[in-house]
């Protein structure tokens, strides 16, 4: 069993990935469970809290250690039912806060009702929408606590015609790209190659404060 970790994340696809990684860095420890062995070895070297399980139940996310975890992000979208049974055991298990992505409204709404906070990292969350900050730039955030945010963003001019590795957000922000909306359109395949264009709105996850180096650019 895991020691005790105040995060936790089910699921290590582009979102969940993006996530853990962000928590890392900005100097959290994090627990990460995925049911493939090979998208655990894309953090590994990260944490040593990285646990293969053959099912979604409370034994194996107890054994995890995820019980003890005051966050638990559930990062699975397109196995609609593993995404609820993360939630459900989770919150069976009281962990105080469960925060689950969701790919539609229907997925959303069965997931409210267990008790799990949803977002939608590749759509619009403007209902999401807390309070008001005077940085243009900032269109909306979801925070999940500790100083830790996603959020959307406009594209800064100067990053206009650049691409993801040129822009190299990751190294001077310690921010993750997880989606661009480009005129409404979400590219959620984000590769080195991926050229930004002008009105171009960043889905981003980052601590608070480099989130807001990247903002004050």
């Amino acid at each position: 069993m895991a020691k005790e970790v105040k995060y936790g994340v089910i699921g290590l696809g582009r979102f969940g990935l993006a996530v853990a990684q962000s928590l890392i860095e900005s100097g959290e420890d994090v627990i990460a469970v995925d049911v493939d062995e090979s998208r655990l070895g894309l953090i590994s070297d990260q944490t040593e809290n990285v646990y293969i399980i053959g099912q979604i139940t409370e034994d194996s996310l107890i054994e995890a250690g995820l019980d003890k975890c005051e966050v638990v992000i559930i990062g699975i979208g397109k196995n609609i039912e593993a995404s609820l049974l993360a939630a459900l055991h989770c919150i069976h298990l009281k962990v105080p806060r469960v925060i689950a992505k969701a790919n539609s409204a229907e997925h959303a709404q069965i997931l409210k009702m267990i008790g799990a906070e949803v977002i939608f990292p590749e759509m619009d969350t403007a209902h999401r929408l807390a309070r008001t900050l005077k940085n243009r730039m900032l269109m909306d955030f979801f925070s999940v606590g500790s100083g830790f945010s996603i959020i959307q963003a406009t594209l800064p001019a100067k990053l206009v015609g650049q691409t993801v590795v040129e822009s190299n957000l990751r190294r001077k922000f310690s921010i993750n790209i997880i989606a661009v909306n480009r005129a409404g359109k979400v590219i959620a395949d984000i590769t080195p190659d991926l050229v930004f264009e002008k009105d171009d709105v960043l889905i981003l996850v980052g601590s608070d404060s480099s989130l807001a180096k990247f903002m004050n650019m």
